[in-house]
C-alpha cells in the first residue's frame, strides 16, 4: 500500500542493509547518509552493538533506521531453547547457502518466529531508545512463509512499512491488504558492475511511484574478495556527485522509509 501523486512521480528509497554487521559497512553507511542519497538503513541487532552503530543512528536524525530482521546469521536474541526450529546448533542456519536456508525456513515454527521478531524489535528499542521506522530481513527471509506472515502481521500492528516481499531468486511474494510497502523493489547492482553509468541507467528505467533500491555497501577494508570489492564500488557510486547529478537530471525525489510511512497514512 503506497500512494503516488501522478504517473511521472518517481521516488527512490535507497536502503542500506547490514548496519552493525562490520565496521567497513558502518563506515559506508555513514558516508552515503552524509551525501544524502541513502536516507534509510536497517540494523542487525542480534549481535554486539558497535559504538559506531549507535553514533550513526543518533547522528543522522533525517535517516530512517529500521530493523534488519536476522534469522540467518549469529544467534537468537530469544533464549535458544525457546526457538529450536530456527536454529542449527546454537545459531541460526547459515545464510551463505541460500538454497539450504530457504529449505530450512519452511520448517520454522510460526510461534518461534513471532518470539524472535518481538525480541529483536524490543532490543532495537532498548538500545536506541526509539522504535525502528521499518522492517526488512537478512537474506530476504521475510519473503518466505511462515516468516512473511509473521512480519506482515507484526508490521501492520505497529504501523510500520516493510521491504516489499520478494527476493532475487524467486521473485515477488504475496502481500496482505493494508501492509505498507513501496510500489517496486530494485535489487540494484546485483549481477551488474556498480558504476556511475549503471546507476544512471537504473534511474532512467525507474518505474513511476516509490521504488526501494536495495543497497549493499562497504568501505575499503582487509577483505579483497570479489563480493567485498563490488560493495566498495557500490559505496563509491552512491556517495558520488555524479549520482546526485543524475537524480536531479531525472527529476527523481530521494526519500526515506519514514517518508513512505507518512505518505501511506495520508493516503
Amino acid at each position: 500500500m503506497s500512494r503516488t501523486s501522478g504517473p511521472d512521480n518517481r521516488v527512490l528509497v535507497a536502503n542500506a542493509d547490514d548496519l552493525n554487521h562490520e565496521e567497513a559497512i558502518n563506515e559506508a553507511v555513514s558516508a552515503t547518509c552524509a551525501k544524502g542519497i541513502v536516507k534509510s538503513a536497517t540494523v542487525i541487532v542480534n549481535r554486539h552493538i558497535m559504538k559506531s552503530t549507535d553514533a550513526i543512528v543518533s547522528g543522522f536524525p533525517h535517516v530512517s533506521f529500521g530493523l534488519h530482521f536476522n534469522l540467518s546469521r549469529y544467534g537468537p536474541v530469544t533464549s535458544p531453547r525457546k526457538v529450536p526450529s530456527l536454529l542449527s546448533g546454537q545459531e541460526f542456519h547459515d545464510g551463505s547457502h541460500i538454497e539450504s536456508l530457504f529449505r530450512a525456513v519452511t520448517n520454522f515454527k510460526e510461534s518461534e518466529v513471532v518470539l524472535e521478531l518481538g525480541a529483536q524489535f524490543a532490543r532495537f528499542v532498548h538500545v536506541f531508545g526509539l522504535p525502528p521506522t521499518h522492517i526488512d530481513s537478512h537474506h530476504y527471509v521475510h519473503s518466505l512463509p511462515p516468516v512473511s506472515h509473521v512480519v506482515q502481521e507484526f508490521a501492520t500492528k505497529h504501523g510500520l512499512p516493510i521491504r516489499r516481499p520478494g527476493n532475487p531468486y524467486q521473485g515477488e511474494s504475496p502481500i496482505a491488504n493494508g501492509v505498507m510497502v513501496t510500489d517496486s523493489l530494485s535489487f540494484g547492482f546485483r549481477n551488474i558492475e556498480p558504476t556511475d553509468e549503471a546507476f544512471t541507467r537504473l534511474l532512467e528505467n525507474l518505474k513511476s511511484g516509490w521504488t526501494e533500491l536495495v543497497c549493499h555497501i562497504r568501505a575499503p577494508g582487509r577483505s579483497r574478495s570479489a563480493r567485498s570489492l563490488a560493495r566498495e564500488r557500490e559505496m563509491h557510486v552512491l556517495s558520488s556527485d555524479l549520482a546526485l547529478a543524475a537524480l536531479q537530471s531525472e527529476g527523481i525525489r530521494v526519500c526515506s522509509y519514514n517518508d513512505l510511512r507518512n505518505n501511506c497514512r495520508e493516503g
